[in-house]
């Protein structure tokens, strides 16, 4: 049964890389935000600040304590490189200001394929009261003239607590802490110093405890940045061809940067020095752009890393022309490692040209077995060599009412290594009827080669989303899945219904068979559940959801599986909160569980 479980799973998150939809690396994150805390009233606005380290969808939405939408942003489509800023002026969906509170920003990136996608999250407090609201008594005591402070401090962070009954059965631990913090001082708009401390426990029998921290000093004007830092995690991403995701690596590292802008010319340099695996390590990063005429840029990058026994050289150069939204960007780079005698060059050409409603693109890269070591995160693996073909279609919404999209993909890579090429055939389909009715479908065949021979795979997937009337939904969930040593269909159904605006009832019914084709013979897995949930929140501070579910599975033994689930939240004030929850099954190979959280932001 054990071994059954493995390969499920592992032919599952195959189906997931099929799909496009399992994560492939962040191609954006929330930099910072101008202020933890802002007074719309008195006409103030806040910032998130964006940095987008490859073309993005950026979707922007602001929750309240509630968890319920107040403010949505435009969608933005394919976002540039580059720190973006979008400002919110604490004003809900209907223009009115919302209540003083903590609000969330929840911030969904996707790639310009929309094949893959993950979400973010920042907070904000929105006050009703500011400086300017001192009496006029006062302010005529303290000076005639308008009182402006120089200096700004803020300060947030976060305390948690969870224990868990069965940890120390999964390898976990029974009790895990953890404390965030960020301390933030702004003089003059010119001069900010950053904290951050991330302290956490053991979050896994026999590992240490995490400690990071992240201290930098900053002055910036109109023409210019500059600051020293000291960081365990530096993250820097840039062209060509994540030069220096090399910087990721957890270490500790300080230095000083320096960064200008002159009319169309920017750059940036780096100067560290650093401990890795005990050995000293000094480095200088160069990044030159340069944008020629409206269309035209021009970028050259250089890392430079020296260590006592060997060093890493890097030289870059991209190019990104934009006409007529046709978008053509190269990428060229040369690596040198001394301490693992490897040199070799990288190359990656990506192309997108849009006419009318329809998108064709070509993608191209020859990547090296020297870039292994460093530049993990590379499209397709830092040791490849091969091309992508992909042609889209979507319809004018806005003109239509109704939405079609299709985006049709080739793939054909080889691992120089191990010279294992893989191709794929991938589909989807997206159609919105209406507001209320949305359709997701999607088809792939993926084949490839290794010393021990061919694996082919056909899957395909339906989603479908339905909302029937203002207090009923539900989805729609279809999987099949083939390959040589595995077969899976399944149908889930999710409905939901909303008693009220606090209430609801949640439902869950899945049928699924399992094959597993084995030399021996096949071997059958079939599972059917059903599952009944309701929450509902009381006196205003206690949440409380439970579920009832019902299971019957058939394989080389039957058996039925009945379990029960019940949760609390206790919200003692408005960032603290307590959160038990409780497990049963019954079964002999399952426990009770009792979770408990505790939680402080502030």
């Amino acid at each position: 049964m054990r071994k059954t479980n493995v390969l499920y799973h592992t032919c599952f998150l195959l189906f997931l890389v099929c799909l496009n939809i399992y994560p492939q690396g962040k191609i954006a994150y929330i930099d910072s935000l101008s202020d933890l805390s802002f007074v719309p009233s008195a006409g103030e606005t806040n910032t998130i600040n964006i940095y987008v380290i490859d073309r993005a969808n950026i979707k922007i939405q602001v929750f309240n304590q509630s968890n319920r939408i107040v403010y949505e942003f435009p969608i933005y489509l394919d976002v540039r490189e580059g720190m973006k800023q979008y400002k919110w002026d604490g004003k809900d969906s209907n223009g009115k200001i919302v209540p003083p509170g903590v609000y969330k920003y929840v911030v969904t990136f996707s790639d310009i394929k929309n094949t893959y996608s993950y979400a973010e999250e920042s907070y904000v407090s929105v006050s009703e009261y500011s400086i300017s609201d001192i009496p006029p008594v006062v302010e005529k005591i303290i000076s005639e003239e308008e009182v402006i402070l120089p200096l700004k401090i803020d300060l947030k962070g976060t305390s948690y607590t969870q224990t868990d009954s069965t940890a120390e059965k999964t390898r976990g631990v029974s009790v895990y802490e953890r404390l965030s913090l960020q301390f933030k001082l702004n003089y003059l708009e010119k001069v900010k110093t950053n904290l951050d401390l991330d302290l956490q426990s053991a979050p896994i029998t026999g590992s240490e405890s995490v400690y990071m921290d992240n201290v930098s000093i900053d002055y910036t004007n109109d023409k210019f940045n500059t600051g020293v830092f000291y960081r365990k995690y530096l993250g820097f991403y840039n062209t060509p061809l994540r030069l220096f995701s090399s910087y990721k690596v957890a270490r500790d590292k300080q230095g000083v940067y320096f960064e200008g802008k002159y009319k169309n010319t920017y750059g940036q340099i780096i100067r560290h020095n650093a401990i890795v695996n005990n050995i000293g390590e000094d480095g200088i990063m160069l990044r030159v752009e340069q944008k020629l005429m409206k269309y035209l840029n021009f970028g050259f990058s250089s890392v430079n890393q020296q260590r006592n026994n060997g060093s890493n050289r890097v030289l870059g150069i991209d190019t990104n022309l934009t006409l007529n939204r046709i978008i053509l960007k190269i990428e060229g780079a040369q690596s040198e490692d001394t301490q693992l005698q490897k040199k070799g060059n990288a190359f990656r050409i990506e192309t997108t040209i849009p006419i009318s409603l329809f998108k064709f693109g070509l993608n191209y890269q020859d990547i090296g077995q020297e870039f292994i070591s460093y530049y993990s995160d590379i499209p397709h693996g830092s040791d490849s060599k091969g091309y992508e073909v992909y042609f889209g279609f979507t319809t004018n919404a806005e003109k239509t009412g109704q939405l079609f999209g299709m985006n049709l993909g080739l793939e054909n890579f080889n691992n120089h290594f191990e010279n294992a090429p893989t191709r794929s055939i991938n589909s989807n389909f997206k159609i919105d009827f209406n507001k209320n009715l949305n359709t997701l479908i999607a088809y792939t065949v993926t084949e490839s080669s290794s010393n021990v021979g061919v694996f082919k795979t056909n899957s395909s997937f339906i989603n479908i989303r339905h909302k029937i009337t203002q207090k009923f939904d539900a989805s729609y969930f279809v999987t099949v899945l083939k390959s040589d040593t595995y077969e899976n269909n399944s149908v889930r159904i999710t409905p939901n219904y909303f008693i009220n605006e606090n209430q609801k009832i949640v439902g869950e019914i899945q049928v699924s068979q399992r094959k597993l084709i084995l030399n021996t013979g096949n071997q059958n897995y079939d599972i059917n559940s059903v599952m009944v949930g309701y929450e509902r929140p009381f006196l205003k501070k206690f949440t409380v959801y439970g579920h009832m579910r019902i299971s019957q599975e058939k394989s080389v033994k039957d058996r039925t599986l009945n379990s029960g689930y019940l949760s609390c939240k206790y919200t003692i004030m408005e960032n603290f909160y307590i959160l038990g929850s409780y497990g049963s099954y019954i079964d002999p190979e399952n426990q009770d569980r009792l979770f408990i959280q505790a939680k402080i932001n502030f």
